[in-house]
């Protein structure tokens, strides 16, 4: 077995690197230690799927009510959540210095935008856009 020397910004833990020197496991120790981190990785992220699942119920639940009560306009809150979204990419994704500056021709040339733009529209939605581009 050879030493093994780690690193500071390593996390000290169940790991082949720590922040103390040690000696390294045999590779079928190591194997069964991934293997075993990998399954409870797996385990959390199931979890996390079917709270996730359930949360989106329930949200979809209370729509329901809120709209049959006539609190909430399906529409309404639709247009919200869109503003919201497109806030929250703008502060991801400054475009410019006021939400009113920011044009399509300001988002095509922000690259992960445009090929965002490009994988979503596909090629006849591309070839609209390239055809109204070239009538304005």
């Amino acid at each position: 077995p050879f030493p093994v020397i780690s690193f500071a910004f390593f996390p000290p833990g169940p790991c082949i690197f720590s922040m103390e020197p040690h000696i390294a496991k045999d590779p079928p120790e190591l194997l069964q230690g991934l293997r075993g981190a990998l399954e409870r990785t797996e385990t959390r992220l199931e979890a996390l799927h079917r709270r996730q699942s359930e949360l989106s119920e329930e949200n979809a639940a209370l729509r329901d009510c809120l709209e049959s009560l006539g609190i909430l306009c399906g529409q309404a809150f639709l247009s919200r959540l869109h503003r919201r979204r497109f806030q929250r990419v703008l502060r991801q994704h400054p475009l410019s210095q006021s939400v009113q500056e920011a044009s399509f021709e300001a988002v095509a040339r922000t690259p992960e935008l445009a090929v965002a733009i490009a994988r979503h529209s596909g090629p006849r939605g591309i070839r609209s856009l390239l055809l109204a581009s070239r009538s304005t």
